[in-house]
């Protein structure tokens, strides 16, 4: 935690900051996912057109940036799964975009970690719509880079392991791609002094929850569990 943070404020990563915020007016909802049918990209681009369609006002003051990274790539079924992707995103900007806007910014490519950081550190809501997840370090990782200021909020799947430990990460269940459209007004339009309750929340036990602490914790309960088994 104290990593990430300390990497989200170096001087590299506030270069990157500076190249993001020529639009700082726009408020910006970020996808970072590896391009893989677990990880709901499709599910997430439909709750997002639902929520411009629900939302008009909004247009052209919300942007969804998703970052896909590379995955299988020689595989048929994910060429497939990209080339559906990408046809959605085509037709999200063609139908809501303008001259000087564009709905949906996607990026098919790894980027750096200072890239990383200042992608989340300009983002106002991390958007996450696994279908099934182990746990998700993601969401973990945006938390820790925020700057308590003014951080921003997680949308977060149920089907995350992540769920279970960030309590006050807004839930959602992806496949209800109207109720997640919602859920996603509800993170845009969230006002700060809530954002940052919620952060304070969830930052204080990320710098508790580190790898020390779960050695520590397996441990006892392992130590516990042989005593009883003796018993």
């Amino acid at each position: 935690t104290d990593d990430f943070h300390r990497k989200s404020l170096s001087k590299k990563t506030v270069r990157e900051i500076e190249k993001y915020s020529l639009d700082s007016k726009m408020i910006k909802i970020l996808g970072v996912d590896r391009l893989d049918y677990t990880k709901g990209i499709e599910l997430k681009l439909k709750s997002y057109e639902r929520f411009l369609e629900g939302h008009p006002e909004l247009v052209g003051k919300v942007q969804f940036v998703q970052l896909a990274v590379p995955s299988r790539v020689d595989v048929p079924e994910y060429v497939d799964l990209r080339r559906k992707i990408e046809s959605k995103i085509g037709e999200i900007n063609g139908k809501f975009g303008t001259l000087n806007y564009e709905p949906i910014k996607y990026i098919f490519n790894s980027v750096s970690t200072h890239e990383l950081m200042a992608l989340y550190r300009t983002s106002h809501v991390l958007f996450v719509g696994s279908k099934r997840d182990g746990m998700n370090l993601v969401c973990l990782e945006y938390i820790a880079a925020q700057k308590g200021i003014d951080p921003g909020v997680v949308l977060l799947s149920e089907f995350a392991g992540a769920i279970s430990t960030l309590s006050h990460a807004i839930s959602i269940n992806p496949f209800n791609t109207e109720t997640t459209s919602q859920k996603i007004y509800e993170a845009v339009m969230m006002p700060k002094k809530e954002r940052f309750e919620r952060y304070q929340v969830m930052y204080s036990y990320l710098k508790q929850y580190n790898a020390s602490s779960w050695a520590k914790s397996f441990i006892s309960a392992l130590s516990i569990h042989q005593v009883e088994k003796n018993l």
